[in-house]
């Protein structure tokens, strides 16, 4: 019988090279294919939930004070029941950005967004089966353009997908070994505070998989679709932009810089010291530019969220506070390590 040894993946490697399900140096076996499936399923499920927790909330017939709540509360649950499982994307504007910032491999961000389209589909089979079409309004409210609606869901969705790469892509916000625990507050939160911000001007998704299963019920048609679907994925864009003006030193290879150094050394351009003492002072200047653009978004953020509120002048200060306060602490979770 021939003798077999484990490699890194946990694989039982035999002597004519083929392999069989082993043990990993945890202990635990090798991953089956429902394990393997389970992160897809897992993104499936939660994008479905979400549609139709979505879809009642914003019913033309429930009362929308509560509505905001109630979905940031279901997004906040939903995280940390599956992030330990697929990282709780639950969203393709999400995967995507995880893919501009450089923590997703495309292969599995093409694999995340069907599974996610997938669960709002199936949450639009179900809903038609239950509720009338055109109950779900979706779109400007009197007074205010489509543009407006585009700008809004523009501005939170990169807000979201900003405060989840902070937060749960960061390793130093959200270390492999002791993992922060408040992924979920700020997502929830954020969602919170532009449901709130926003709700003069339209109701926002903030996630284009969602947008799209609520379109079906909505009596604008492919106007909201189009609108939301581009507001979103627009967002994903500028926040792996912004965080990598906020965490430079995540998206900077430092082994690139140590080889420029080892070379300028191995050319007899100076000292050792020197490429070190160059290398210390980039990482400072990065620093400082990092602290500086944290507070400029995070300002940013909380003054908007304040400014919107104010245009809503029909109803009493709790849920502009509510908002505000979900902002600002959406915000302090997000950029808090950096400035």
């Amino acid at each position: 019988m021939a003798s077999a040894s484990h490699d890194l993946a946990g694989r039982a490697v035999g002597r004519r090279g083929w392999t069989t399900p082993g043990l990993t140096r945890d202990g635990a076996i090798f991953a089956s294919r429902a394990q393997r499936f389970a992160p897809f399923f897992v993104e499936a499920l939660g994008v479905f939930i979400l549609t139709l927790t979505f879809a009642y909330n914003y019913r033309n017939s429930n009362g929308a004070l509560w509505a905001v709540t109630s979905n940031g509360l279901m997004l906040m649950a939903l995280t940390y029941a599956f992030a330990h499982i697929s990282g709780a994307n639950l969203n393709p504007s999400i995967s995507l950005s995880l893919l501009m910032a450089g923590r997703q491999r495309g292969s599995v961000m093409w694999l995340l967004c069907v599974a996610q389209f997938s669960g709002a589909f199936a949450a639009a089979l179900v809903l038609s089966q239950l509720t009338h079409t055109d109950s779900i309004d979706l779109g400007p409210r009197p007074g205010h353009s489509w543009g407006a609606v585009m700008g809004v869901e523009f501005v939170y969705s990169a807000v979201l997908c900003f405060v989840y790469l902070n937060c749960a892509a960061s390793t130093r916000n959200n270390p492999w070994q002791a993992p922060n625990g408040f992924i979920g507050l700020a997502v929830g939160f954020t969602f919170v505070a532009g449901g709130y911000a926003a709700r003069a001007v339209a109701p926002v998704v903030m996630n284009s998989a969602i947008a799209v299963g609520l379109t079906f019920f909505d009596g604008k048609g492919g106007a909201a679709n189009v609108c939301y679907f581009l507001a979103d994925f627009a967002g994903a864009f500028v926040a792996a932009g912004a965080y990598r003006l906020v965490r430079p030193s995540e998206a900077d290879r430092s082994d690139d810089i140590e080889a420029m150094a080892r070379q300028a050394a191995q050319r007899g351009a100076g000292p050792a010291a020197r490429p070190q003492e160059k290398r210390r002072q980039r990482e400072a200047d990065a620093d400082s530019a990092a602290r500086v653009a944290a507070e400029f978004f995070g300002t940013f953020v909380v003054v908007y969220t304040k400014a919107l509120n104010r245009l809503d002048a029909t109803v009493d200060i709790g849920p502009e506070a509510w908002s505000v306060a979900a902002a600002l602490t959406s915000m302090v979770y997000s950029l808090g390590g950096v400035s």
